[in-house]
């Protein structure tokens, strides 16, 4: 378990990353293992300051958000990127493309959507906290989550926005002398299914699930003990065979088999901050802190990626584009990579 400052619970992350950058220095990991190079391709290179925080793809269609209201496009399954103009100068740090719709959130409640090829349109939302991460379905379903136990939900495809969000006083009463009444965890990742079950991960370990988003169940919550808080999940993705993985602070690996109802820790082969993973088939990637890991046997193992700047950068974010065998991440320096 993680110790968590004080300061922590008053500093927001900018987004997964953000909040692994506040504490790399504390948890992240500082022997290199042993490892084959794997030699990426580098598909975009922005400048040192840029920064891109999310990449998701619907078929050979891709958008990536980042610092400053960033946001290029590809229609190539991420061989080449554009630029786009976004109607707002504040950072994206989450993004979903499903169809003909798009959605992208981030700083003081600020969520984008677009229809089709047409321009981004600032939408209003009934927060300003800052959104972290959204997905939607096919149906509209969209859900975007963030700071201090942020939730809202969308059924027009992200053209009105409600809350959602869970009772978490009486989620963590039990904890409430540790925790404080007030407490609302940060949740840093969602995952929303066709049949509209709603996923969403955050601080102390825990996954919570809804139908629709509406009436939230626990279904994995870390321990809370004398000031010590488990670590936080930044990342998660469940497939529709039922196998899914959640990754996080100080290598934490959580593994599903049953369609995410059920979650157990599982050796990641890291200490290090675990940002964002992607899984198709058996074959899981891990973004990180200075690291890459992947398996290919649903995780059973595991070997560090290296190459390029892997090793001295971090990278957020890490989709599969539909029909490519390669896994594209982004993150420092508005740098997006292939990864063989």
């Amino acid at each position: 378990m993680i110790r968590i400052p004080r300061l922590m619970r008053s500093v927001l992350p900018l987004s997964a990353v953000a909040a692994a950058v506040l504490v790399a220095n504390a948890y992240a990991n500082a022997n290199a293992p042993a490892s084959t190079a794997t030699q990426p391709t580098t598909l975009l290179r922005g400048i040192p300051h840029q920064a891109l925080f999310d990449v998701d793809f619907d078929g050979r269609n891709g958008i990536a958000v980042g610092a400053g209201g960033q946001i290029v496009v590809s229609g190539d399954a991420g061989k080449t990127w554009a630029p786009q103009p976004s109607p707002s100068p504040l950072s994206l740090l989450g993004v979903a493309t499903r169809g003909a719709h798009s959605i992208a959130v981030g700083q003081m409640g600020l969520v984008l959507t677009r229809t089709d090829n047409g321009p981004w349109t600032v939408v209003k939302t009934p927060t300003t906290e800052r959104l972290l991460s959204v997905d939607l379905n096919p149906s509209g379903l969209a859900v975007a989550v963030g700071s201090f136990g942020t939730v809202l939900r969308s059924t027009d495809h992200g053209a009105s926005w409600q809350e959602a969000t869970p009772d978490w006083h009486g989620l963590f009463a039990s904890e409430s002398a540790t925790l404080g009444d007030g407490f609302r965890p940060h949740v840093f990742a969602v995952q929303v299914d066709d049949d509209g079950l709603v996923t969403i991960a955050g601080e102390v370990s825990m996954v919570l699930r809804a139908r629709d988003a509406l009436g939230w169940r626990v279904v994995h919550q870390g321990a809370v003990n004398e000031g010590r808080l488990d670590p936080s999940l930044f990342a998660m993705q469940i497939r529709r065979d039922g196998v899914g993985f959640a990754v996080g602070q100080s290598g934490l690996m959580l593994k599903t088999t049953d369609g995410g109802e059920q979650w157990a820790p599982i050796a990641s082969g890291s200490t290090g901050l675990l940002l964002s993973v992607e899984t198709r088939d058996r074959n899981v990637l891990v973004t990180g802190m200075r690291e890459m890991r992947r398996s290919h046997d649903d995780g059973q193992t595991w070997t560090p990626v290296t190459g390029g700047d892997i090793a001295t950068a971090w990278y957020s974010a890490a989709v599969q584009p539909e029909g490519s065998p390669q896994v594209l991440v982004a993150g420092q320096a508005g740098t997006i990579l292939s990864i063989p």
